[in-house]
């Protein structure tokens, strides 16, 4: 798949959030009990969703994940117990598309830093994806759509 990469300047954006770690095996898992808890207290809390929801990718081995999964909200918000108010990064960012099933992310994440290289740019923080599909809506994953966005300098 050819992926259309290009820089954006990106606002912060406040979150309200769970982080884990967790194997690589186990990610999907972990985010389909992890998110739809963000979103019910976000609903419940009173916070308005800014957009769809977000996967932050914090440290990556070759065993383990450490996430952020959660929701942009548009003004700061009060987290409560495991749910933590947090803040998506502002300033220049790589971003690109997928469209596809999750398990071929990686293929986007590939042409990501095959194109930070070729244009001498260096990663400037954690990676996150933006779920533009919801699975629940559209059941066909080769249509699903996910913006990643990779901070750089």
């Amino acid at each position: 798949m050819k992926y259309k990469i290009r820089i954006e300047n990106l606002k912060s954006q406040p979150t309200l959030a769970m982080t884990a770690t967790t194997t690589r095996a186990e990610v999907s898992t972990v985010l389909a009990d992890l998110l739809p808890q963000v979103h019910v207290y976000t609903a419940q809390s009173g916070a308005d969703m800014a957009g769809p929801p977000f996967t932050r990718y914090h440290n990556r081995s070759e065993e383990t994940v450490e996430l952020e999964a959660g929701m942009p909200v548009t003004e700061p918000a009060t987290g409560e117990g495991s749910i933590e108010a947090g803040e998506l990064p502002g300033g220049p960012a790589a971003v690109t598309i997928h469209v596809g099933p999750y398990h071929r992310l990686s293929e986007a994440y590939a042409a990501l830093q095959t194109w930070l290289q070729e244009n001498g740019k260096e990663p400037a923080g954690a990676p996150w994806e933006v779920y533009l599909t919801d699975p629940g809506l559209d059941p066909d994953p080769e249509t699903w759509q996910t913006k990643i966005v990779w901070p750089v300098r």
